[in-house]
């Protein structure tokens, strides 16, 4: 005998009060033996000329996925920019939330498959997945990053959550050049291991570029400079092991002589080259230099005479150039005692109280011949701190 079934309007009126959400928990409703004979298992089947949907039986208001009417892929992603989301994670928390509008796919990616780029494009990041991303050379990337002072992985992170990290620089540099130059984190970084520090150096290119303005002859000028308190901290003092495969070629190269070991050259005899540069009537040792920087000097005559002459007759640029003039750590000065009692009588009639005031007034006066310009060359520094408290 065929069952009697309530009309499609009563059953659904009585199935809105039982609370249940899907089509699963109706078939386990069904199964419990509480539903009455005039319900149908299968409704959709029993009301087909009236049914709508499991969301319009059951009272949730659901739609199918395939039956719904969605907003524009222009209209949804506008509505999605206002969120203001920033990963896939975070739009996955959004949907689950409860918040979302029923005209807006928890899956964009399927329904607006003809519009659709990208997560980044959808959430208004821009992000684009890393495999499909256009960087800078390793070499850009690498001088960028010196720049920023970095000197750690730590760092590192802290800067690429910062928000001011560029888009064509990867966040994980050392798999995206693994092949195209990535040697080490300290090398990305500009920073190398000295015993228990860290020392950060330039490139190699501004590295020699400030080591030409020194107008140098050789290595062994390099070597005295890098020992005095002028050499920058960002520049090594041995360039030939720090830029060992980053551009160094020799000492020539370096110093922006160009000019073959002296070891290997020829010169003329100390008293032949002292006569050549005398006729030049050259004043300095730096005047020399510049001479040298000329490229105008014979390849007979070294750059460096106080070195090549060393032991053959050297005993002074002054003799050397026919000034006389004498080095300063050769002339003979006032004992520490008369001279600190010089320099403050100076200072106190002058209201000098700061160095720059002192390196001022030494250019526009005459300070007498036994008193040196910088004290702290010829006496020892610590006098001269103490006088200087």
């Amino acid at each position: 005998m065929k069952k009697e079934f309530r009309s499609f309007e009563d059953a659904r009126k009585f199935v809105c009060t039982l609370g249940i959400k899907n089509q699963k928990q109706w078939s386990t409703y069904c199964k419990s033996g509480n539903k009455p004979d005039d319900i149908p298992t299968t409704p959709s089947r029993t009301y087909k000329s009236k049914w709508i949907s499991w969301g319009d039986f059951l009272g949730t208001g659901y739609v199918a996925h395939h039956n719904r009417k969605f907003r524009t892929f222009e209209k949804c992603q506008e509505f999605v920019y206002s969120l203001k989301l920033n990963t896939v994670k975070e739009w996955n928390q959004y949907c689950n939330s409860g918040n979302k509008p029923e005209n807006i796919p928890n899956n964009p990616q399927r329904t607006y498959k003809k519009e659709w780029t990208s997560w980044g494009d959808f959430l208004g990041t821009r992000r684009v997945a890393t495999h499909l991303k256009q960087y800078r050379t390793f070499q850009d990337v690498k001088n960028y990053v010196h720049d920023l002072g970095l000197k750690n992985q730590k760092k590192w992170r802290e800067f690429v959550k910062s928000g001011k990290f560029p888009k064509d620089i990867p966040a994980n540099p050392n798999q995206v050049y693994k092949d195209k130059g990535w040697t080490s984190w300290g090398d990305f970084f500009g920073v190398y291991r000295i015993g228990a520090g860290i020392k950060k150096y330039v490139t190699f290119e501004d590295a020699r570029e400030f080591a030409h303005t020194l107008v140098l002859t050789g290595a062994n000028e390099w070597r005295t400079f890098a020992k005095s308190n002028r050499l920058p901290s960002d520049i090594p003092k041995n360039p030939n092991q720090v830029y060992k495969d980053k551009g160094w070629t020799s000492w020539g190269d370096w110093t922006g002589t160009n000019v073959v070991a002296t070891y290997n050259k020829k010169y003329r005899n100390f008293t032949e080259a002292k006569e050549f540069a005398r006729s030049l009537g050259l004043k300095t040792a730096n005047e020399w230099r510049v001479f040298v920087k000329s490229r105008k000097l014979p390849k007979d005559i070294p750059h460096g005479p106080n070195l090549t002459y060393r032991n053959k007759g050297w005993t002074s640029w002054g003799d050397f150039l026919g000034t006389g003039t004498i080095a300063t750590t050769k002339k003979e000065f006032l004992p520490w005692k008369e001279a600190k009692s010089l320099y403050q009588k100076i200072a106190k009639e002058n209201k000098i109280t700061t160095r720059k005031q002192w390196e001022k007034y030494i250019k526009t006066h005459k300070l007498p011949k036994n008193l040196p310009p910088f004290p702290i060359k010829i006496y020892t520094k610590e006098k001269v701190r103490k006088m200087m408290k």
